[in-house]
């Protein structure tokens, strides 16, 4: 007698089959996938620092007299240096977050050159992977700060792992007897190796 269809074991069979296959194809697929996303996050950011170039280049005797000046992408797409992803606001989007680029670009005036370059930076999150290539800012305090570019893919925290803060205290002036002396303490990077970061000179 001819039966209908297929068995209990020759459909489990073809189901181990199925997600074999998947768990085969579904990493590749993801990989690509975060490539490209990667890929068009880098071309934003590259649009970005050639508006600020451009709009830089217009005001390159302020920026000498300054060393640095920034600017945002909101002020770049309400200049008209660059446009705006969306329609109610001036706003740029990550394509690996789908948030909007809220950091800043830095144009600084490099002495070695005698020109201005411009980088894309965002604040320095520690709790964050960083891909190669992304720019960050570190605060010093006081208004000052560093810059790094990751040159390798970068678990959280490893910024902090190969720069790390150093202290000095000094004495600001001599006290009479009796007196007590006052002192100051400033914190700096101290580089341990740039394997993860390197920092941005100019």
């Amino acid at each position: 007698m001819k039966k209908n269809g297929f068995s209990l074991i020759e459909m489990l069979v073809v189901i181990i089959i199925i997600a074999f296959l998947m768990a085969l194809l579904i990493p590749g697929y993801l990989t690509i996938y975060t490539t490209m996303r990667r890929n068009t996050f880098d071309n934003k950011v590259n649009q970005i620092e050639k508006g600020a170039l451009k709009y830089g280049n217009t005001i390159k005797d302020d920026i000498k007299k300054n060393t640095c000046m920034n600017i945002t992408v909101q002020e770049l797409i309400e200049r008209g240096i660059i446009s705006s992803e969306s329609d109610t606001k001036a706003e740029i989007y990550n394509p690996t977050t789908g948030a909007p680029l809220r950091g800043d670009v830095v144009m600084c005036y490099c002495k070695s050159t005698l020109d201005i370059n411009a980088n894309y930076v965002e604040d320095y999150n520690p709790n964050i992977y960083y891909h190669k290539g992304e720019k960050v800012r570190v605060s010093y305090g006081n208004g000052t700060y560093k810059y790094f570019e990751c040159v390798e893919d970068a678990d959280p925290g490893k910024l902090t792992d190969n720069y790390v803060w150093t202290t000095t205290t000094g004495v600001t002036h001599s006290t009479r007897l009796g007196e007590t002396s006052s002192s100051t303490t400033s914190m700096s990077y101290k580089p341990v190796n740039s394997k993860y970061f390197k920092e941005i000179s100019c």
